[in-house]
């Protein structure tokens, strides 16, 4: 809602205390600075709201635990810092740094790094969400089981690759299931971290 105090009314105000030194209309902030106007320089007020991208709040880069859960059974952990930037269109961007897991069911992992562009908020979710599986992303992979390498390669990520990102206070939650390539086994990402 927009509301407009004319130069008229300011005026009245003006001649209204016509007897005082000069009139200033003093305004104090909430970090408690202020600023003092002399009335006669006021052409006009106006009261607004300012739209505010959602997606500033979440921005920064946040340090945590990554998670990955293999074939619904298998969790894994390791430390990482992912990076969340808002590129002033409402929609917040992703980015997964490499990391690797040791001593999983496949040997030892270590997955690319990975940026998700364009994820939208959501009101339903809660946060910001994308369901990337067309999107034509791709990340790589490399599985060594012991002197073996058993995958090293660029994956497209596919069916039922999605993102959800929320927010708590300085505390980001990064859900993302997502399928590498033709690989069987489901996996999930999940990622807590903070400012």
């Amino acid at each position: 809602m927009k509301i407009t105090v004319l130069s008229a009314a300011v005026a009245l105000l003006s001649s209204l205390s016509a007897f005082a030194q000069t009139e200033v209309l003093k305004i104090t902030l909430n970090d408690g600075q202020e600023t003092t106007v002399p009335v006669g320089n006021i052409k006009e007020i106006t009261f607004d709201v300012e739209e505010v991208d959602p997606a500033q709040a979440y921005a920064g880069v946040y340090s945590g635990t990554q998670t990955m859960t293999v074939g619904g059974t298998y969790v894994y952990n390791t430390e990482a810092k992912y990076a969340l930037t808002a590129p002033g269109d409402g929609t917040l961007t992703v980015s997964i740094p490499e990391y690797s897991l040791s001593g999983t069911m496949m040997g030892d992992l270590t997955l690319g790094a990975l940026t998700i562009e364009g994820l939208e908020y959501d009101e339903d979710k809660g946060g910001f969400y994308r369901n990337y599986e067309d999107a034509g992303l791709t990340q790589h992979f490399l599985a060594v089981n012991g002197s073996s390498t058993v995958f090293d390669n660029d994956y497209v990520l596919g069916s039922g690759s999605t993102i959800l990102v929320t927010l708590d206070g300085n505390s980001i939650h990064v859900e993302n299931p997502f399928k590498l390539g033709a690989m069987p086994l489901p996996l999930v990402g999940n990622f807590d971290g903070t400012k």
